[in-house]
C-alpha cells in the first residue's frame, strides 16, 4: 500500500512520521510506503501569502496531479487543513475522490462525536488565513447549538513560520499569547460559557503544544486541545488495518518512507523541523536531512 501525505509545509510531517512509528511497531503483513510531499510551492511565497483563490486552487491542482500520476498511490492524504479547504475545488477531485482523504473532518464531525456531552461550550478555531476565510469550521459547529454557545475563529497564519523556525522561541510563545488573549476576552463578554473547546485547525499547531497547554492554566473555565493530527493517524491506522487481512499476521512487511520536497529547505528551518521530529522518530529525521529535492514535481506559476 502507498501513502501520499500531502502539506502546504512541514506540519503534516507530524502526521506521517506518527503513523510511521506505529506502523513498524504493529504486525503489518503487507508492505506500506509512507511518502511525504512539502506542497509548499516556492522558496519565496506559500498558499497563504496569495490572495488570488483561483492561484491556490490551480497550484494545489498541479500538486495533486503531479501526486496522483507520478506516485500513483492508493491513498492521498491532505494533511493540512489550508489546502483541505481547497480540495474539492480542483479539477483533478473527481478523479481522486475515492482515495483521498482531508484533515478538515477531523476538526469538525470527530469533535461533535467525542463531544456530544458538551454543551454551552465556547469554541476556538486557530488556523491559517485560508481555513479561517473559508468558513469551514464555523460555518460547521453553527449547526450545533446545543454543544456551542459561541464560536469564535483565528487567523494565526503568523504562527506556521514561527513554528517552523523554533517551535519553543519568544516569538512563538508571543503569537500564542495574543491568541490567548483574543480567547480570554471572548470568554469576558460571555459568561454563559462553561467550558472552553479550543481546535488546532492547522498541523503545525500541536508542535507548540507545551505552549497551548500552559497558557490554558490562565483560562477560568474548564478547557480542552482537539488535536486534528492524532484524529487522521487512528483513521490511516484504521485503513491499513483494514488492508491487512493476510491470514500470516507474524510475516512482517517492509515499512519505507520517503520525503519529497520541491522548494530547497534551507539548513536553518532543516534543523529546526528535524528537532520536532528527532521526538517521534530518529529515522525519519534522518531521512528529513537527506530528502529528494525535486524542482520539477509539480508546476507552481514560477
Amino acid at each position: 500500500m502507498k501513502i501520499a501525505i500531502t502539506d502546504s509545509g512541514f506540519g503534516g510531517l507530524s502526521i506521517a512520521t506518527e503513523l510511521y512509528e506505529s506502523l513498524i511497531k504493529s504486525p503489518i503483513s503487507i508492505p506500506v510506503e509512507i511518502i511525504f510531499i512539502n506542497g509548499l510551492p516556492h522558496e519565496t511565497f506559500g498558499y497563504n501569502s496569495l490572495s488570488d483563490t483561483k492561484e491556490k486552487i490551480a497550484i494545489f491542482n498541479n500538486l495533486l496531479t503531479s501526486i496522483d500520476q507520478k506516485l500513483k498511490p492508493d491513498i492521498i492524504v491532505i494533511a493540512c487543513n489550508t489546502l483541505s479547504v481547497l480540495l474539492e475545488f480542483t479539477d483533478i477531485y473527481c478523479k481522486i475522490s475515492r482515495k483521498t482523504i482531508g484533515i478538515t473532518k477531523f476538526g469538525t464531525e470527530t469533535v461533535t462525536e467525542r463531544l456530544d456531552s458538551i454543551s454551552d461550550a465556547l469554541i476556538a478555531i486557530l488556523g491559517t488565513q485560508t481555513t479561517i476565510k473559508s468558513d469551514v469550521h464555523r460555518r460547521y459547529f453553527k449547526q450545533y447549538p446545543e454543544l456551542c454557545k459561541q464560536i469564535i475563529a483565528i487567523p494565526a497564519t503568523e504562527l506556521v513560520d514561527a513554528i517552523e523556525d523554533d517551535s519553543m522561541s519568544k516569538t512563538t510563545e508571543s503569537l500564542i499569547d495574543d491568541y490567548m488573549n483574543q480567547i480570554r476576552s471572548a470568554i469576558s463578554l460571555d459568561n454563559s460559557c462553561n467550558k472552553l473547546v479550543m481546535i488546532l485547525a492547522c498541523t503545525h499547531f500541536p508542535y507548540a503544544m507545551p505552549f497551548f497547554k500552559s497558557k490554558l492554566r490562565n483560562i477560568q473555565i474548564p478547557s480542552m486541545i482537539i488535536n486534528p493530527n492524532k484524529f487522521m493517524v487512528e483513521q490511516l491506522k484504521q485503513v491499513i488495518a483494514n488492508a491487512n487481512t493476510d491470514s500470516d499476521s507474524l510475516k512482517r512487511r517492509p515499512i519505507d518512507f520517503r520525503i519529497i520536497s520541491k522548494t530547497f529547505i534551507s539548513d536553518d528551518r532543516l534543523n529546526s523541523i528535524s528537532k520536532l521530529i528527532l521526538r517521534t522518530s530518529p529515522k525519519v529525521e534522518s531521512l528529513l536531512k537527506s530528502y529528494e529535492h525535486i524542482p520539477d514535481f509539480f508546476f507552481a506559476g514560477d
